[in-house]
């Protein structure tokens, strides 16, 4: 016995209503954890062969007053302007797992600390650390770079 085509059409109708409503549900659920905990994470491969995952964070703002309250000749935009940390992982073939991890502070420098997991990838860098801090410098960029240590010994 064949179905009816306005029923097989209505069937349809409903699959394809549900499905959007559960794409939509989803969504949702995302913009919601977003605004209790504003972190976003990206996984995926930095080229192919590479993995690398990031999470972007806003930090809390630090409630600075200067000695006169409250400046009413602060820009908006200083004002709108957010601190932020970003913490990549990547595996690289030849130096292995190292975690990076960047902090914006407003009128301050971009502070970026490196922490790779193998030793003789921390001591390449080091030896490459003031190289890399002039030529940031002639390039204009005020980054306080540091390697550090991994947490994974």
């Amino acid at each position: 016995m064949a179905e009816d085509p306005s029923s097989l059409s209505m069937t349809r109708a409903h699959q394809l209503s549900q499905s959007s409503s559960d794409a939509l549900q989803a969504l949702v659920r995302q913009q919601l954890e977003l605004i209790a905990a504003p972190n976003l994470r990206w996984e995926g491969q930095l080229w192919p062969g590479v993995p690398m995952t990031m999470i972007l964070t806003e930090l809390p703002r630090e409630n600075v007053h200067d000695d006169a309250g409250d400046s009413p000749d602060r820009s908006e935009q200083e004002e709108g302007a957010s601190d932020w940390r970003a913490e990549v992982q990547v595996r690289l073939p030849s130096l292995g797992v190292i975690d990076i991890i960047f902090v914006t502070r407003r009128n301050a420098a971009l502070q970026v600390e490196v922490k790779p997991a193998e030793e003789t990838t921390r001591v390449q860098l080091r030896q490459e650390l003031i190289p890399m801090r002039e030529r940031l410098a002639s390039l204009g960029m005020s980054v306080e770079l540091i390697v550090g240590e991994s947490e994974y010994e």
